[in-house]
């Protein structure tokens, strides 16, 4: 190849980085017009949500609200009204809200399994059903496998169309994983003592002497031992 060609070939490669460059900026600077959301209202809707079940393969789950505006808090009733961990419920329906279609996949139902987008409630349905409701309203969503990291298949259950979304919510393991994991949230110098009682009758106890001590002070070590 001689040196005409080859700055022949770099003016073509410069041309065709330059027009790519161009479309990736017009394309990000499109407005987006939401017509391309999943559920183009329910943004609008969110702070009205009272109940929202989660389904597997394995249980359902679900997380209802309790109390009116500022009093109201979530709760889990299969869990004896434990209260549920509203991060993780925010997240799962803020991603909902902004899902957009990114790609029709199949419609086929005999392969949706290759997308993990199969009904749960039916015999080997590996997808995971969501259902958000508002009083006699709903809107649900079966979520399938993670694809690219920030994106994941998902499908309506009464459509037979499968799409790539560009959501990818991080959802509990199990229904433990909805709870709130905090009992309870008590400044160090609020606290004098604390006293843990086993089974066995065994007591261990850790107390300060002053509110701005930084550390406790463990009680009734056993002769030999010391604190690691």
């Amino acid at each position: 190849m001689n040196s005409r060609s080859v700055k022949i070939l770099a003016v073509i490669v410069i041309v065709l980085f330059g027009v790519l460059f161009a479309l990736n900026r017009e394309d990000r600077s499109e407005p987006r017009d939401g017509s391309n959301l999943l559920f183009p209202d329910l943004k609008a809707r969110l702070n009205d949500l009272t109940q929202v079940t989660v389904t597997d393969a394995d249980e359902t789950i679900t997380l209802k609200r309790e109390g009116e505006a500022e009093n109201a808090r979530w709760v889990v009733p299969e869990r004896a009204g434990y209260s549920a961990d509203t991060g993780k419920l925010r997240q799962l329906l803020v991603a909902l809200s902004d899902a957009e279609k990114v790609e029709q996949k199949t419609s086929d139902p005999e392969l949706y399994e290759r997308l993990g987008v199969a009904d749960p409630r039916e015999d080997g349905g590996e997808g995971v059903l969501v259902t958000a409701r508002e009083g006699d309203a709903s809107i649900s969503l079966i979520l399938g496998d993670s694809a690219q990291q920030d994106f994941r298949y998902a499908r309506v259950p009464e459509q037979a169309e499968s799409w790539l979304v560009n959501q990818n919510p991080v959802l509990p393991e199990d229904s433990a994983g909805w709870l709130l994991s905090e009992i309870v949230n008590i400044e160090s110098s609020r606290i004098s003592s604390v006293a843990i009682r086993h089974s066995d009758g065994e007591v261990v106890g850790i107390h300060k002497e002053n509110p701005d001590d930084t550390n406790f002070e463990v009680e009734n070590i056993p002769e030999g031992r010391e604190l690691s």
